[in-house]
């Protein structure tokens, strides 16, 4: 929630965030499918209950410089059952016992009303559960559906009678991609191709893709971008959204 304020006072109206869901079926915005990393806790996500997560320290690896710094094997963290913290320095861990917590998606469109959520289904299984959290909020304007999973992305439009906005899976995204060299059109239900730059050695980003799906009305949005360069060069290139941690280089843009 630290996070997403920060956004908020940016100007940021647009967040993306990733999904799971806890073992008493509450939806909650965490990326990894484990609490390790991350966390002061261990397990699979969907394997604890809402209240376990809570009382877990979402903040307890982020360093300034670099965002996270994982556990090794000479500083175990501090599990969820008990056991010894690693000894770090205030200065190095600063935002650990904050109170920073994994938050519900609940809470996070309750708390920020004017913010649309670019939602990424990152568990198998939980899309009738999101579908259903959305048609009973009339969150149906205000997210779109992301997953690397094409069937997943499928089931959410038919659970939610593609009344809210989507994004395309790995094999749309390669389709309308091999479609834009030859000059076709994108035969595709998303509304935005949300792809990197380019994928090995391969160019994803450019005037060919585009043209084709603004041609048939399909955003284009390129992550993760955080030099300020390219963010001007994409701008210029004519794509309509960039996901990125520096939020202050993309305003001042």
């Amino acid at each position: 929630m630290m996070a997403f304020q920060g956004a908020v006072d940016c100007g940021c109206i647009y967040i993306e965030t990733d999904l799971h869901v806890t073992k008493d079926g509450v939806i909650v915005m965490f990326h990894d499918d484990n609490l390790e990393r991350l966390t002061n806790g261990s397990g699979a996500v969907k394997d604890r209950y809402r209240q376990d997560l809570r009382k877990l320290d979402a903040a307890y690896y982020f360093k300034p410089a670099q965002g996270l710094a994982p556990p090794t094997k000479t500083t175990p963290p501090l599990r969820a059952g008990g056991g010894a913290a690693p000894e770090s320095s205030a200065e190095e861990f600063p935002l650990r016992n904050k109170g920073i917590r994994i938050p519900s998606l609940e809470e996070a469109m309750t708390t920020f009303p004017g913010v649309m959520f670019n939602l990424d289904l990152k568990q198998a299984g939980i899309e009738q559960i999101v579908a259903d959290f959305i048609s009973s909020h009339g969150f149906e304007e205000r997210v779109l559906i992301a997953s690397f999973k094409d069937k997943r992305v499928r089931r959410c439009r038919k659970l939610l009678k593609n009344r809210t906005a989507s994004s395309a899976g790995f094999y749309e995204v390669a389709r309308s991609w091999a479609a834009s060299r030859v000059g076709k059109s994108l035969n595709t239900a998303a509304d935005a191709l949300q792809v990197p730059v380019r994928r090995g050695k391969t160019t994803i980003i450019d005037k060919k893709l585009i043209e084709a799906a603004h041609a048939g009305g399909i955003q284009v949005h390129v992550w993760t971008v955080n030099d300020r360069d390219e963010m001007r060069r994409l701008i210029e290139l004519g794509v309509d959204g960039i996901v990125t941690d520096r939020i202050d280089l993309l305003v001042s843009l």
